[in-house]
C-alpha cells in the first residue's frame, strides 16, 4: 500500500521568512519528484475566499480548487523533503480526509506547468542579457594595460592616478544586468598586483586598484 499519496493534500511545515513566503503549518497539494521519491514540489494551498480569489487572480496563478474550497497558491510553490510533510489533511467539520477530483489535479498541474515554463522563460531572458554585457564588460576590462596614464575605453574613465592607486569610473547604468560581485571577478586578472576595491554610488561605479607592496 502507499504510504504518501503522489498528488494528495496533506500538512506541510513551511519555512518561510518573508511575508511573501508561507510558514508554519498549511494544507499543501504535494507532487513527488521524478527521480528522488522524498523530494516534493509542494503547492500551498489557503482557505477560499471572494476576495483571496481576486488577489491571486491578479498576480495570475491562484487555481480556485472547489472540491476543497480553497485557493492553491501555484506562485508560492516550493520543493521540499517528506520529513516537513506530515499527515493526511482532514476536514475538521465531518473528520474525513479531502481528497481532489482528477480534473482538478489534471488542472492544477496544467498551471504548475505553465508557470515553470514562463519562469524559465523569463531566466533565459534575463540571463542572455546577463552574458552578453558581461562578456562585453570583460574584454574592456581585458584591454586595460596597468600601470596606466590616460584610458580611453566605452566603459571606464580615469578618475585619479598616483603611485600607489588607480581609480576608474563608470555610469552605473554600464552594468545593469551583473553584479558587483561580478565586475569584482573580472578584475582579478590584476590581483597578481593590485587589490581591488570597487564603491557602489547611488549613479556612478568606482573601482580602485591598490597596489600590493
Amino acid at each position: 500500500m502507499q504510504k504518501i499519496i503522489n498528488g494528495g493534500m496533506y500538512s506541510v511545515k513551511f519555512a518561510g521568512s518573508s511575508q511573501s513566503e508561507f510558514f508554519g503549518e498549511h494544507p499543501a497539494i504535494i507532487i513527488r519528484t521524478l527521480k528522488e521519491d522524498e523530494i516534493f514540489i509542494v503547492v500551498p494551498l489557503t482557505t477560499y475566499t471572494k476576495e483571496k480569489m481576486k488577489k491571486a487572480k491578479e498576480k495570475g496563478f491562484g487555481y480556485h480548487v472547489k472540491s476543497t474550497n480553497s485557493i492553491a497558491r501555484i506562485d508560492k510553490m516550493q520543493i521540499l523533503h517528506k520529513r516537513d510533510i506530515s499527515k493526511r489533511w482532514v476536514d475538521a467539520k465531518n473528520d474525513l480526509l479531502l481528497i481532489l477530483t482528477f480534473d482538478e489535479i489534471k488542472e492544477l498541474n496544467d498551471m504548475v506547468n505553465k508557470y515553470i515554463d514562463l519562469s524559465t522563460d523569463k531566466e533565459e531572458k534575463e540571463y542572455e542579457k546577463y552574458y552578453k554585457q558581461y562578456n562585453l564588460t570583460f574584454n574592456y576590462i581585458k584591454q586595460i594595460k596597468l600601470p596606466l596614464v590616460n584610458l580611453t575605453n566605452n566603459i571606464f574613465t580615469l578618475n585619479n592616478i598616483d603611485d600607489q592607486n588607480i581609480e576608474l569610473i563608470s555610469r552605473k547604468s554600464n552594468f545593469s544586468q551583473i553584479s558587483i560581485l561580478d565586475l569584482k571577478n573580472m578584475f582579478q586578472i590584476f590581483k597578481d598586483e593590485y587589490s581591488v576595491l570597487i564603491q557602489n554610488n547611488e549613479d556612478t561605479i568606482i573601482v580602485k586598484l591598490i597596489k600590493k607592496c
